[in-house]
């Protein structure tokens, strides 16, 4: 166990401290929701969902996590499932190395796919909620260190908020027991969120100034709404009143 706290600890220093040195991804995971079977070799009597928020910092090629969140499972083969349902919360520190939700492009243009490939290594601490656990049960919970995989998929729609797809497995050496989660990511690039969670310029923003006040992610101070709105009632006026050379100039109001 010493171990395995040395190594995570060595790991979540070294990405903490290359994304300082390289400029650190920023992502919060809020919420992830996931489908899970606590034990593959039992998943005909344990199974569930889960949902967990969890903060990355993150490079191209790897990320270290803290975070928490809970799952709800029951057994869906007895005869009274509603007294088989058993909530546990959890906290977790994990570090990752391989792709993380990058692409060769390394994520810096929208409308492109993004992928996940990495190996896991945390730890994790199970909080029991049931005043009697049996004793082989019993073992499941407190900490445990874990080592898996996670696989991940998402189209870049923007730079500020996306939803991954993941696929995970986790081996708990001291319990010996395989566990997967299927479900999604929505994520928060926390990097954008410091620059006012702004998407690119839209091309003809001056000429289109709705856009500026429908989008939730381009912000622009109200006094800017204004000038943009005026400037354009400003151009239909001066287009309405515009004369030719023949026209007549006292007709037209004084917009100077």
């Amino acid at each position: 166990m010493h171990k395995i706290i040395f190594t995570l600890a060595t790991l979540v220093t070294a990405f903490s401290a290359s994304a300082q040195y390289s400029g650190p991804r920023l992502f919060w995971d809020i919420p992830s929701i996931y489908l899970t079977t606590p034990d593959a070799s039992s998943i005909g009597t344990r199974a569930g969902a889960g949902a967990e928020t969890v903060f990355n910092v993150a490079t191209f090629w790897g990320t270290s996590r803290i975070g928490g969140g809970a799952t709800v499972t029951i057994d869906p083969s007895s005869d009274d499932i509603p007294n088989t349902f058993i909530t546990t919360p959890y906290l977790l520190l994990e570090a990752g190395a391989g792709i993380y939700r990058s692409n060769g492009n390394q994520c810096n243009q929208t409308n492109q796919n993004a992928f996940t490939a990495m190996a896991v290594l945390g730890l994790r601490y199970d909080i029991s909620t049931r005043a009697l656990i049996l004793a082989p049960e019993a073992e499941r919970y407190g900490l445990h260190y874990v080592v898996g995989a996670e696989l991940g998929y998402f189209f870049i729609r923007n730079m500020f908020r996306n939803t991954e797809v993941v696929v995970r497995g986790n081996y708990f050496p001291q319990l010996k027991i395989l566990s997967a989660n299927l479900g999604f990511k929505v994520f928060l690039n926390m990097r954008e969120a410091g620059r006012g969670g702004k998407i690119p310029r839209p091309l003809g923003l001056d000429h289109c100034p709705w856009i500026a006040l429908t989008s939730p992610f381009y912000k622009i101070p109200e006094s800017g709404i204004r000038t943009l709105l005026n400037r354009q009632a400003l151009g239909k006026i001066r287009q309405k009143y515009s004369t030719t050379a023949t026209g007549d100039k006292s007709s037209r109001p004084d917009i100077s």
